[in-house]
C-alpha cells in the first residue's frame, strides 16, 4: 500500500465514491471539490484507489476534513484510520480540525480522537431540509 498526496485518476475516484455511495455528486462536482482541496490523501494498494480523503483551512483557525472513503472490501482494516491521521498531521497546525461524519459513522471518529460538538450548525441553499433531516444530517 502506498499513501499519496494527490489523486491519480478521477474516473477511479468516482467509481469510488459510487461503490461507498459517498454523496451524489457527479464526477466533475468531486474533482472540482478534490482540486479545491488544499490536502489530500489518498492510499493506492496495486495501483488501484482504495481510499481517499481531503481537507482545506484557513491556515490558522479552522480546518474541514471531508470525503473520507474507504472501498468496501477495505474496511475495518485500518485504511480509514491511515487517512484521517495523514490528513490530520497534514492540518495539525490549525486551531480546530473539524469533520461531519455520516450518520452511524461517529464511532468510528471517536476512535481516532474527535469529539462531538455540541454548537455546529448548518444552513444549505442546495440541500432541502426535509432531505437533511431524511438522512440524519440534521435534526
Amino acid at each position: 500500500m502506498e499513501i499519496i498526496n494527490y489523486i491519480k485518476s478521477y474516473d477511479d475516484l468516482y467509481s469510488l465514491f459510487k461503490e461507498v455511495k459517498l454523496g451524489s455528486r457527479n464526477k466533475d462536482e468531486i474533482k472540482k471539490a478534490f482540486e479545491s482541496s488544499k490536502y489530500i490523501s489518498a492510499i493506492y494498494k496495486k495501483g488501484k484507489i482504495i481510499g481517499v480523503g481531503r481537507a482545506f483551512g484557513d491556515e490558522i483557525d479552522c480546518a474541514v476534513i471531508c470525503d473520507l472513503a474507504v472501498s468496501l472490501n477495505h474496511q475495518s482494516k485500518g485504511v480509514g484510520s491511515k487517512i484521517l491521521q495523514s490528513l490530520v498531521k497534514q492540518v495539525n497546525h490549525h486551531l480546530r480540525i473539524i469533520l461531519y461524519a455520516e450518520p452511524g459513522k461517529s464511532d468510528f471518529y471517536e476512535k481516532n480522537n474527535f469529539h462531538t460538538m455540541k454548537t455546529a450548525m448548518m444552513t444549505s441553499s442546495k440541500l432541502p431540509l426535509e432531505l437533511g433531516r431524511q438522512i440524519g444530517f440534521i435534526e
